[in-house]
């Protein structure tokens, strides 16, 4: 059985579980905390970071892209990464938008803030943080939006790397109830799909610390 070390604040290990779950991969997670230079992570990592996956026969794959690019190799049928060279760009183009872009303005603002921080016990949430990311999260949203009136996933006419990862920051930000979704209802009904497919159910279900999301967090019909 293959081995997974993360933690469920982390974006990057989110969107990776994910896929594991959606590709029917069998794993063991192992919970780390991010803030802890854990001894076991930086014995397979170098860098201390998550995620981490352990294969079956003991490889470790370090880092959420290498993980990515390992499955879209292994997997093939599952078409992660689109199934021509463009779609390939474009899904590519938009994880990077959500995992730099969406992970500086709208996520280290807000889960960084209110939850990562309580967490982890380093402090009270900085309101000037919130404000900017609560300004800074109606940009994406209207971006997303505006996606999903021409498409159907994120990344194209199919469910993507793009749809992971942005189900991935969307779910944390949810967690603490600051999308506002009835704002866009384009981006609702993308969000509603994917919180009705069974691989995402096992990561709505998880509770994060004593932490309790909104009672509408797991339900697809919000």
């Amino acid at each position: 059985m293959k081995l997974f070390y993360h933690h469920p604040v982390v974006p990057f290990c989110r969107k990776i579980r994910f896929m594991l779950f959606e590709c029917g991969e069998d794993i063991s997670s192992i919970e780390v905390a991010p803030w802890v230079r854990d001894k076991e992570v930086l014995k397979l990592n170098p860098s201390g970071e998550l995620p981490v996956l352990v294969l079956e026969n003991n490889k470790a794959i370090c880092g959420h892209y290498a993980i990515t690019e390992y499955l879209k190799d292994v997997l093939p049928s599952m078409a992660l990464m689109g199934k021509t060279p463009e779609e390939g760009a474009e899904i590519r183009r938009l994880c990077s938008w959500f995992d730099n872009k969406f992970y500086k303005e709208v996520y280290l603002n807000l889960v960084g803030e209110k939850l990562y921080k309580r967490v982890a016990s380093l402090g009270s949430p900085d309101t000037r943080l919130l404000k900017i990311g609560r300004e800074n999260i109606l940009i994406h949203m209207a971006y997303i939006n505006w996606l999903m009136e021409r498409r159907k996933w994120i990344g194209g006419n199919s469910l993507s790397v793009a749809d992971f990862s942005a189900a991935a920051y969307l779910s944390l930000t949810d967690y603490i109830a600051e999308v506002p979704w009835e704002a866009y209802p384009e981006a609702k009904n993308w969000y509603a799909k994917i919180k009705s497919r069974p691989s995402f159910k096992k990561i709505l279900a998880e509770k994060i610390s004593d932490i309790d999301p909104p009672d509408y967090y797991k339900d697809p019909d919000f």
